[in-house]
Parts: structure tokens; sequence; C-alpha cells
């Protein structure tokens, strides 16, 4: 949920490894004094305690750092090409504008308050993670899907509905004869005598 300069410049005294949490105050609004606070997931504690194995100064990430510091439109245009690399269109014609980005870095900011919105996450709480100044910001940032909805709704979606039990009159069938073979057989192996008995 950070944005690309706080993830970029994010030193090894934001993690907190007592409280497990990621404390930062983003330069964005360091204005405002807003600290967010970010749990530190059991994925997050894996990838910080490899990264410590690397650890050459203050950064989590140190080389990422020293060319943000240099070029931080460059690490920006570097990850966008990486989405392209993936398929990922980043660009596209918009009232009449010819290449406007439609994705970057800053889009994985908005799917992390989208996820948690529609998770049902309080927006405070959205609010305290992401650092928003105010709750009309974490509301903007909030895109909620179509499955939300429904399921907001009652409705289950394609994922979430019972799978269809398929016609077991054939499968009922090839078992018998399986059933049918392994009981001819004069010497099976201990395998064979325990799929006969589940049979």
């Amino acid at each position: 949920g950070l944005r690309l300069e706080d993830t970029c410049l994010l030193a090894w005294g934001c993690v907190d490894w007592e409280k497990m949490l990621v404390k930062a105050t983003p330069e964005k609004t360091k204005r405002f004094g807003t600290e967010v606070s970010i749990p530190i997931t059991t994925e997050l504690e894996n990838v910080l305690r490899k990264a410590k194995t690397w650890k050459q100064n203050e950064f989590v990430l140190p080389n990422l750092a020293k060319r943000y510091r240099s070029n931080p439109c460059g690490v920006s245009q570097d990850y966008c090409w990486l989405l392209r690399k993936a398929g990922i269109v980043t660009t596209q014609k918009r009232a009449g504008r010819v290449g406007q980005t439609v994705k970057s870095f800053h889009s994985l900011r908005h799917t992390f308050v989208s996820r948690l919105a529609e998770k049902g996450v309080s927006p405070l709480v959205i609010q305290s993670m992401s650092g928003h100044s105010s709750m009309l910001m974490t509301e903007r940032y909030s895109h909620i899907g179509l499955e939300a909805k429904r399921r907001a709704l009652g409705e289950k979606i394609e994922s979430e509905k019972t799978p269809q039990i398929p016609d077991e009159s054939g499968t009922k069938k090839k078992l018998d004869a399986v059933k049918s073979l392994l009981e001819l057989k004069k010497d099976r192996t201990p395998l064979e005598e325990a799929l006969l008995a589940l049979l």
C-alpha cells in the first residue's frame, strides 16, 4: 500500500520486529505528521528476513534506493516496462490524449485499498494503513468490483458456487469393473488389497 518513493526508500528503522509492523511516515503527507502502520504478514516477514541477508545500509532495498535517488522516473518507467512484458497494457488514449498512463506502480496502491474495502475492512483502518490525509481520498481509491457487490447482495460468485456433481452411473460402472478385476487376481499387492477394501 506504500507509494513508490516510500517503498524504494523504506529504511530498516521502519520495520518493527517486536510488534511485527512496518511503520513509516509517507513523504507526500509528511506535513500532516501522518504515520502508517502496516502489519507484517507471514509472506512479508519471509521476504524481509531474506532481504536482511543482503543488508548493505539503512535501506531495505539498497540498490533500488540508490537508483531511485538518482533517477526516480527511471524506476517508475522500469516498472511499467515489466508490466508491458507481462502483457499488461499501461497506456491508452483518453479524451484525445495519446499514451496516457493507466497502469503504473501506483496502481498497486489502488488495488491494495480496493481489496481491503471489498473484504469489508473499516474505512478508518484502510485510511490508517494507506496514510490518506482524508476519508474522501480513501473512498476515491476504493474501486469496488462487481463480484464484491454481488457478494454484498448475497449472490454467490462463480468461484464460490457448489460444483455440479457429475453423472455417477458411468463412474460407478468403471469402479465396479476395477473391483471385479482385483477380486479375480490371486496374488494381490498390499496396495491392491487396500484399493479393493476401499471399493
